[in-house]
């Protein structure tokens, strides 16, 4: 870069975020995030299909548009480990752990490609940060005590598979697991219970049983789309409007000059007959009239009647 280019980009610089381009500067950006939040919802909606390479694609794009979107690198890491792409998941899932530090789903995508490569010590860490955030989940106690069971930790294994029947006692994988935990532990008798109450939950139509697909690993392994309240996605300025007084145009204005109408009258109900039933009154230019209610019809007046006196 020359002396003399120097101060031309420091003035475009300047023109950009101070002067009359400002606005438009800001617009682009607001507008580039905007694109990149809806880049990371088209790649949940493939990954809702099983369409992993479609959703990486998307997620690319998001991280394009806006690399310090932390929802789309945990949705990258997602589709990557269901891809069979662990390896290159971990990274991704390490740095939206860090940029979500208080998001159960980071830690526990995190422990499950941990888990994928391997690495049961960083998986086991990952499932109990979920769990100081969500005490009650089920799905990182199942993954906790299965990281035990490979490690042959067996009376360890137990109480996480017990918590998580606690919590879910329609989870079958919690089930089967902690059977298989008593029968390694020596405890046959209370495995073979435990086998029994698996095989019920099996054949039940209400019991949940994991997978190692999308959605089938536990709810803190969705994805997360992006629901448009996000603070970077409301434009907090106030809307550049102007308001005009219009009443003229459709609030026509009432003749003041007019004079009133010529024939002015009034009506009132009272019982005349002392049936219980209202009766009307009706005064005009032409005098008083009186209509009787029979059954809910006004009729005038009998003869005896229309001639009472009134006032």
């Amino acid at each position: 870069m020359t002396r003399a280019t120097a101060p031309v980009l420091l003035a475009v610089l300047l023109l950009c975020t101070q002067g009359p381009l400002a606005g438009r500067f800001q617009e682009g950006a607001f507008a580039q995030r905007e694109r990149a939040y809806r880049a990371n919802n088209i790649g949940v909606a493939h990954l809702e299909q099983f369409d992993y390479p479609g959703a990486n694609r998307f997620f690319q794009e998001a991280l394009g548009l806006a690399p310090g979107l932390a929802i789309a690198r945990l949705n990258l890491a997602i589709a990557q480990l269901y891809a069979g792409e662990s390896a290159a998941a971990l990274p991704e899932a390490r740095q939206a752990a860090e940029l979500l530090p208080d998001t159960p789903n980071a830690h526990f995508v995190l422990g499950l490609i941990a888990r994928a490569e391997d690495d049961l010590e960083a998986a086991a860490a990952a499932f109990r940060r979920v769990l100081e955030l969500d005490p009650a989940d089920a799905g990182a106690r199942i993954h906790l005590g299965q990281i035990h069971l490979q490690q042959r930790q067996f009376q360890e294994a137990l109480v996480p598979f017990e918590e998580a029947l606690a919590a879910e006692p329609y989870n079958v994988t919690a089930a089967y697991n902690r059977a298989l935990a008593l029968t390694r532990a020596g405890q046959t008798e209370d495995g073979r219970q435990a086998m029994q109450r698996f095989e019920t939950l099996r054949d039940s139509a209400y019991g949940v049983t994991y997978s190692q697909t999308y959605l089938g690993q536990g709810r803190y392994g969705e994805a997360l789309a992006s629901t448009g309240a996000e603070p970077e996605l409301v434009d907090g300025a106030p809307p550049d409007l102007t308001f005009s007084e219009v009443s003229d145009t459709f609030l026509p204005k009432a003749d003041t000059t007019a004079s009133a109408p010529g024939s002015v009258g009034a009506v009132t109900l009272f019982d005349l007959d002392g049936d219980g039933d209202l009766d009307l009154l009706r005064a005009g230019p032409g005098g008083l009239e009186i209509l009787i209610n029979e059954g809910g019809r006004f009729t005038p007046a009998p003869a005896r009647l229309a001639g009472i006196r009134i006032g």
